[in-house]
């Protein structure tokens, strides 16, 4: 019975929590899967890549809570070593993401998380890039080089999700905080 009361009291909590610019309303988890079949216009504001949503959201103070923050604060030291070692400059491409941008990727098949649990969209998670003469590259060669890199490297590897542990989908420059690991996190942000 306490856990159920427990349970009530996350969802409460959770319920009254700020949703900012990122419009996660109710009425906002509806998917349109039409934008498959829309062709892209020169004018269109949500293009596949270095969208203004991209360019907004790289700031890791918008992720969900200083732990997630840290983990991934942390993990940048690591990226800037590879950096050194590689003469790359692979940086955050995006962060947090709006659901509008999700729903596109989706439909354009570069996404396959359901819109209300998708990482980006509940803030925890980072996609890197090669930031290079002022353009943004996804070379996989190089992504996969820096998620092994991570993986041999980063003490905290535990807590992420990153392609590799992905069975049918290839997402070289994404990495998540687990969602147990991050939904006990929330818990704790709730009661203490």
């Amino acid at each position: 019975m306490e856990w159920l009361f427990l349970v009530f009291l996350g969802m409460f909590g959770m319920s009254k929590k700020e949703k900012g610019s990122l419009e996660n309303d109710k009425n906002s988890l509806k998917v349109d899967f039409q934008t498959k079949n829309n062709t892209l216009k020169d004018n269109d504001p949500y293009p596949d890549r270095g969208d203004k949503w991209s360019v907004m959201r790289r700031d890791l103070t918008e992720l969900s809570d200083i732990k997630t923050m840290s983990v991934f604060k942390n993990m940048m030291i690591y990226v800037n070593k590879f950096n050194q070692k590689y003469n790359k400059n692979m940086q955050i491409f995006e962060a947090v993401r709006p659901i509008k941008r999700q729903k596109r990727l989706i439909g354009s098949g570069k996404s396959q998380a359901n819109i209300k649990f998708a990482p980006h969209v509940e803030r925890r998670a980072v996609d890197f890039a090669e930031y290079k003469d002022g353009a943004w590259l996804w070379n996989s060669k190089d992504l996969k080089a820096l998620n092994d890199f991570l993986y041999e490297n980063f003490p905290q590897w535990e807590l992420i999700r990153s392609s590799r542990d992905f069975k049918t989908f290839v997402d070289w420059p994404h990495y998540e905080i687990k969602r147990s690991v991050w939904r006990n996190w929330q818990w704790v942000k709730v009661y203490f």
